[in-house]
């Protein structure tokens, strides 16, 4: 049975928008095998990435809601492990083994892509594990901080600034290094917002619209490339990323009572699970059928990563679930 959390629109159905996240991103992960489309197709398969702003737009929320509730850090690091860390070694350690080890034969490049290590260096690997995990560290620090503060809207605008100086900064250094930072900076953005208005997502639901009237705003600005630019870029994902949160709270209360709401749940309840294993497939795809992304032949392939992606963070999250409750 899946827990839906209670109060706002955006607490009450987080489980079921962390399952469209995911979704969100299964279909943009693998749109390289979609090359039998128009190019402008694929652009927009592409634009799937923006869901795992939403997933950091939904962990500011949830970890701010968390330590304000019970600010144990045993309690908190512990259950980060269990959520994050153990998932992520065990899928992940599949992935690498099967790709570095048997395939590759390169023990040096599995340690470097398991401790995340060689996204920062090479763009390689889970960027967002590689980022989740030493926000997650040293997120009670900021909490802590933003507590203490009498102004409290002083310190996530700080930050706010610096992402948007340091963006622009490796923009200007080279796009080498822009297209690996962009996303982990977002992905920063999203969470800093989603810190700073967690309370007001249970005491009153009209802020809804007006993360809503953000994406409306810059979205089609960029599309039609009104303005434009890496840093642009990198808080468009953001800002988009939190509108669509927002829209999709008030789409699925729509369907609260049906069995596709039900479903949206366990997808989210299994949104971690469901990035990696796409990951491990996209993989092995890759290898096996890179000549036949510009066929049909890529297309089914396409579809059959997606299925297979789905069925095995399912399955894994059912094993998972089971050996908890025992």
């Amino acid at each position: 049975m899946v827990k839906i959390a209670r109060g706002g629109y955006l607490n009450k159905h987080r489980s079921a928008i962390f399952g469209i996240a995911a979704l969100i991103i299964l279909i943009g992960h693998s749109q390289g095998f979609l090359g039998a489309f128009p190019e402008s197709f694929s652009s927009i398969i592409g634009y799937g990435g923006i869901g795992v702003t939403m997933f950091a737009f939904l962990s500011g929320i949830g970890l701010k809601q968390s330590l304000d509730k019970n600010p144990d850090l045993k309690r908190y690091y512990t259950r980060r492990v269990i959520r994050v860390l153990i998932p992520y070694l065990i899928i992940a350690g599949i992935t690498y083994v099967e790709r570095d080890l048997l395939y590759l034969h390169d023990i040096g490049r599995f340690f470097s892509d398991l401790s995340c290590i060689s996204y920062w260096t090479a763009g390689r690997g889970a960027w967002y594990v590689a980022w989740t995990v030493p926000v997650y560290i040293i997120y009670p620090f900021y909490h802590w901080m933003r507590n203490k503060s009498k102004q409290k809207a002083w310190l996530p605008i700080v930050i706010l600034v610096l992402l948007t100086a340091i963006c622009f900064i490796v923009e200007r250094i080279g796009s080498n290094m822009i297209s690996r930072f962009s996303s982990p900076i977002g992905a920063t953005i999203a969470f800093i917002i989603g810190d700073a208005v967690a309370r007001k997502v249970v005491e009153d639901d009209k802020h809804i619209l007006y993360y809503l009237l953000i994406g409306f705003v810059i979205a089609p600005l960029y599309i039609l490339r009104v303005i434009y630019g890496d840093v642009i870029y990198t808080w468009f994902f953001a800002l988009c990323g939190v509108a669509l949160v927002s829209g999709f709270s008030l789409l699925v209360s729509l369907i609260e009572k049906t069995r596709f709401y039900r479903w949206l749940c366990t997808c989210g309840s299994a949104s971690l699970e469901i990035y990696l294993f796409n990951l491990l497939w996209i993989g092995i795809a890759d290898r096996f059928f890179e000549g036949y992304k510009t066929s049909l032949i890529g297309v089914a392939v396409y579809v059959g990563v997606f299925i297979a992606t789905l069925i095995s963070a399912l399955l894994y999250k059912k094993v998972e679930n089971r050996i908890v409750t025992k």
